[in-house]
């Protein structure tokens, strides 16, 4: 899921100047930016959905635990668009070439996929250590619903906390926003 779109990572500096013609347009803020997270968010709910499916077809997951993953991967989706457009907003460069192409997009790339890959490391951890414990404790069978417990809760939390960072104080934050020129 942490590399399901890392297009998020530029979602301000793509615009280049055409981000301050509809920074004068008389649109809400949060409308502007959370249209860019729809539409990064369309791609990652399709990301997610074919590798349910695909997981569901070939007979690796049920249907149940595949619509549990492409929900799990969606909301971590939400979370890493929200938290790298926020990055980008703060430090957005926009191209003063001429095609508006950026040659150079920082390292808010590298910090998504490592922050990705270290968020889904530690919830498989979890998830492996919590089936361990009761494993060895003899109640296998009775704790099956602890890895929909830890990745569905920390899912949740994480588009939380994804979406509160790229909210706050966006109005002031959008309304001051004078930068972005390399």
């Amino acid at each position: 899921g942490s590399l399901a779109n890392v297009f998020c990572t530029t979602n301000i500096s793509r615009d280049g100047a055409m981000f301050y013609s509809v920074k004068a347009m008389p649109v809400d803020p949060k409308t502007v930016i959370f249209s860019k997270v729809l539409l990064c968010l369309i791609v990652t709910a399709l990301s997610q959905f074919l590798s349910a499916a695909l997981l569901c077809a070939t007979g690796y997951l049920s249907p149940l635990y595949a619509l549990f993953l492409f929900a799990v991967g969606v909301l971590f989706g939400f979370a890493q668009i929200c938290i790298a457009t926020r990055i980008d907003f703060s430090y957005a460069k926009f191209s003063s070439e001429p095609d508006g192409e950026i040659k150079e997009s920082g390292n808010t790339v590298s910090i998504m996929i490592v922050a990705g890959l270290a968020v889904s490391f530690l919830v498989g951890g979890a998830v492996v250590l919590a089936r361990m414990y009761f494993s060895l404790r003899g109640l296998a069978g009775q704790y099956d619903f602890i890895t929909f417990v830890i990745a569905g809760g920390v899912a949740l939390v994480s588009a939380a906390v994804g979406c509160l960072f790229l909210m706050h104080n966006l109005k002031s934050r959008y309304y001051r926003f004078s930068g972005g020129w390399l």
